[in-house]
């Protein structure tokens, strides 16, 4: 900053700018630098876990574990209206929620209409839908219901904002 003045109040004398243009021109320069060289406490204590709001690590054995984002996940029990099949494996279905229970915040509600995806356990390099997995077996028993038939389930709204459908619970 102050090389850059310095070489302003060269410019100043080379071409005789007014005294009152080279003093704007510092107070003009020293706020605008003023708060990137200003740290206060506040600054320094906003990248704690605290203090962002996103909680702090769980401490287990002795080592910090990462903060875990947890997927709101809805118990719901509901009634098949439509399956549409995308291809040999996958397909999206719209159901009607009969019930819906879960954490304080669930998304899912009684009486309302869904457009749902499976969310396919994969394996392998490149990953596939392993059809003998228990999870996918549930999810793929779903793909063959017809409409009026009811099923149970765990679902999530993604960050899409499509809804995944994650298991299937045998009756």
């Amino acid at each position: 900053m102050i090389h850059t003045l310095l070489l302003f109040w060269r410019i100043v004398t080379i071409l005789k700018f007014d005294m009152r243009f080279f003093t704007y021109f510092c107070a003009c320069v020293f706020i605008v630098a003023l708060p990137e060289c200003h740290s206060s406490h506040e600054a320094q204590s906003s990248g704690s876990p605290e203090s962002s709001g996103i909680g702090s690590p769980v401490q287990s054995s002795g080592h910090l574990q990462p903060n875990v984002i947890q997927q709101n996940v809805s118990v719901v029990e509901a009634t098949i209206d439509t399956v549409i099949l995308d291809n040999e494996i996958a397909y999206h279905a719209s159901v009607l929620v009969r019930s819906a229970s879960g954490k304080e915040n669930s998304e899912a509600a009684e009486g309302e209409h869904l457009n749902i995806r499976p969310q396919f356990a994969l394996t392998g390099d490149p990953p596939s839908v392993e059809p003998g997995d228990p999870k996918n077996k549930g999810l793929l028993r779903l793909r063959m219901m017809k409409r009026g038939d009811a099923f149970s389930g765990k679902i999530s709204l993604g960050q899409d904002g499509i809804w995944n459908l994650l298991e299937v619970e045998d009756h």
